[in-house]
């Protein structure tokens, strides 16, 4: 856990305006889940280099067949369909809880991502291949990203007197 000057941690700071406060301001809500969604991306995305740049480093390559490039980017298509599938069904109940629940959904699930780039990488792929996973990572995050945001604005406009659907 990361040691913020006041004593508190960082999942201190994000757990306030996400749980702690259910009628606190808006702004403070989107902003963590932005936050939270970002910090679960590039936690896993770091934790995928970190795996597969000394192995890139240290191992002889084989140049990948052109299936399985083309295989790997087509899994990363279908990721990002299902992670921002996944975090939309999550966040049907319009409910704070449910919003950080599809937020954490689609930074787990989009950030695959970056394992099949990995996977690429380990493979010693043709430039355009390399540059199109790396814009694919750049697509699923962006998207997760803009997901988030338009979960928190749909807990924001949800009724307060009726019950969640």
């Amino acid at each position: 856990l990361v040691r913020t000057p006041g004593g508190t941690g960082i999942a201190t700071l994000l757990a306030a305006p996400l749980f702690a406060d259910p009628d606190g301001p808006l702004e403070r809500f989107m902003g963590a889940l932005q936050a939270l969604y970002a910090i679960v991306f590039l936690a896993q995305s770091g934790l995928a280099l970190l795996v597969a740049l000394p192995l890139a480093l240290t191992q002889p390559t084989a140049r990948a067949h052109d299936v399985l490039a083309a295989v790997l980017l087509g899994m990363m298509l279908v990721l990002i369909a299902a992670g921002i599938g996944l975090a939309n069904l999550l966040a049907r109940p319009r409910t704070r809880p449910a919003a950080v629940a599809a937020v954490l959904a689609a930074g787990v699930s989009l950030a695959g991502t970056t394992w099949f780039a990995a996977l690429l990488l380990l493979s010693d792929p043709r430039p355009l291949v390399l540059v199109a996973s790396v814009s694919l990572m750049a697509v699923a995050y962006a998207f997760g990203l803009l997901t988030s945001v338009r979960i928190g604005r749909r807990v924001a406009t949800a009724p307060a007197d009726k019950e969640p659907t």
